[in-house]
């Protein structure tokens, strides 16, 4: 193998490792519940939503809380663990599903057909904001790669 395509080898293999380890670390069901507090209150700064902790209620649900101001805002999350393991026991968040299956906003409850609605718009602003960071970690990647060459 010439120098180059260790020198490929190693850019690609840094590259996937720095895009798997840069990943938002927080919690994935914080980060939805905030973006559909956000999404139903029409605010329009997710930082302003405070996470406020969690209670647990094994092995039913797990209940995100968070709040903005006056507002308050709880995701709730069906247990999803198919059997229970000691990764459960180290993050207790894991063994619940990571889409809500209910919502409050101010102590009501929110329409069902209006959280799905809110899902249904974060998933795909979440799916298009993956792809854009793909893509410019792969033009990033071409872009060094060229440079070799």
């Amino acid at each position: 193998m010439s120098l180059k395509s260790l020198s490929l080898i190693g850019i690609i293999g840094f590259t996937g490792l720095f895009m798997l380890t840069s990943c938002n670390q927080a919690d994935p069901r914080v980060t939805f519940c905030r973006y559909l507090a956000v999404n139903l209150t029409q605010s329009t700064d997710p930082a302003a939503w405070r996470n406020e902790g969690y209670e647990i209620v094994r092995p039913e649900y797990a209940a995100i809380q968070l709040s903005a101001g006056q507002q308050r805002a709880v995701c709730y999350y069906e247990y999803d663990a198919v059997e229970e393991s000691v990764l459960d026991h180290t993050d207790a968040l894991d063994a619940y599903a990571t889409l809500p299956y209910k919502m409050t906003l101010n102590g009501e409850d929110v329409d069902p057909s209006k959280l799905a609605a809110a899902i249904r718009h974060e998933q795909a602003t979440a799916a298009k904001a993956w792809v854009e960071q793909v893509q410019t970690g792969f033009s990033r990647l071409m872009d060094k790669i060229k440079q070799l060459f």
